[in-house]
């Protein structure tokens, strides 16, 4: 291994969590007879096995389908990082603020998709939830190989190159540390199946990019601030979210109810418009890390 100096990072984190599981396993715990599926395991463990092999193709399937900018490199979708219970996260190097753009669309139309599916299966009490978050590397937040005793190789002292390039290659062979890791898990917690959260390290690079094609026509909303345990020096934090329901009817109620309460939701296109300031899609993310 060489001992090259990492280069600057900035990997996105996007989680999806399988809503109302715990109640499904609860009534689901009977080895599945269902004419779609017969399997001697209960009805859950099939579902779950079916989350974690679905989501993950609906992402890549939707990350092809998006229009890509003239000058597009072979730039990869989110890969799979870990699952943890009934959530499985993603991760992946941002090259710029178009592959920023293009993996939220993605994986904003996976939910919408993976949603509808259930709702065809008759799967009313089962949903998606998804949330997002950036964080910088090798500072303030670090990249560790998980320890394998096969593999017979002391752990690095000093971040290197190496070590950054392989976890960006295959993540699910690397750990990801740091206080911005930390905050997107919390933050992750206030997210619903119709509001995907995202950190204010996200938002802010989505506001800069602007209403361009992929991001026409999301919208933002801000459901005020609350403390996230050690986020910030334990400041209230602003909960900041994609408006990501499928229902017309349930959209159009929400939105007289955030009217009513004051929390109105804004598009990227009045985000961006009190910036004078346009950063180039297609030019690499700068240096910058958040308190």
């Amino acid at each position: 291994m060489t001992r090259k100096c990492p280069e600057y990072r900035l990997r996105l984190f996007l989680s999806v969590d399988l809503v109302g599981s715990t109640a499904f396993k609860a009534r689901k715990s009977d080895p599945n007879s269902s004419a779609e599926a017969a399997s001697p395991n209960p009805a859950w463990v099939d579902e779950i096995r079916r989350f974690y092999h679905g989501f993950p193709n609906e992402v890549s399937r939707a990350y092809d389908n998006i229009e890509k900018p003239t000058d597009w490199t072979n730039i990869s979708a989110p890969k799979v990082w870990k699952t943890v219970g009934d959530e499985i996260i993603f991760c992946c190097r941002l090259d710029n603020f178009d592959h920023l753009a293009i993996s939220i669309r993605a994986f904003i139309t996976a939910l919408g998709r993976y949603g509808e599916y259930l709702e065809s299966r008759d799967k009313p009490t089962l949903d998606v939830k998804g949330c997002g978050w950036v964080a910088a590397f090798p500072y303030p937040n670090v990249t560790v190989k998980v320890f394998n005793p096969a593999d017979g190789e002391t752990p690095q002292s000093l971040p290197v190159e190496d070590v950054e390039a392989a976890a960006d290659a295959e993540p699910t062979a690397y750990d990801f540390l740091g206080k911005e890791i930390d905050s997107g898990f919390r933050m992750g917690k206030h997210c619903s199946a119709n509001s995907f959260a995202m950190s204010i390290q996200m938002a802010w690079l989505l506001a800069k990019y602007g209403d361009a094609k992929p991001l026409d026509g999301i919208r933002f909303s801000y459901a005020g601030r609350q403390v996230l345990k050690g986020v910030i020096g334990d400041r209230p934090y602003p909960l900041l979210s994609i408006d990501v329901e499928r229902s017309a009817t349930r959209r159009k109620v929400r939105h007289f109810e955030r009217a009513i309460g004051g929390t109105e939701n804004f598009s990227t296109r009045s985000t961006y418009s009190v910036s004078q300031t346009r950063l180039s899609p297609t030019r690499g993310l700068s240096r910058f890390t958040f308190g």
